[in-house]
């Protein structure tokens, strides 16, 4: 039976971490897409998307 505790209470940190992790990525990820909108902006309005590289 101790296994079992032991187990429970090394489960609930990786959890944890795993959230933080997960909450990390997609605020940072989030935070990309908006730094993406004023090249979206002045492609739309110049018309020519080949001045602009979403890739680099």
């Amino acid at each position: 039976m101790k296994t079992a505790t032991l187990t429970a209470n090394l489960a609930a940190p990786h959890g944890r971490s795993l959230t933080l992790l997960s909450g990390a990525f997609a605020l940072f990820n989030g935070l990309r897409i908006v730094a993406y909108l004023p090249t979206l902006a002045a492609i739309q309005s110049s018309g020519q998307a080949d001045q602009h590289s979403l890739f680099t």
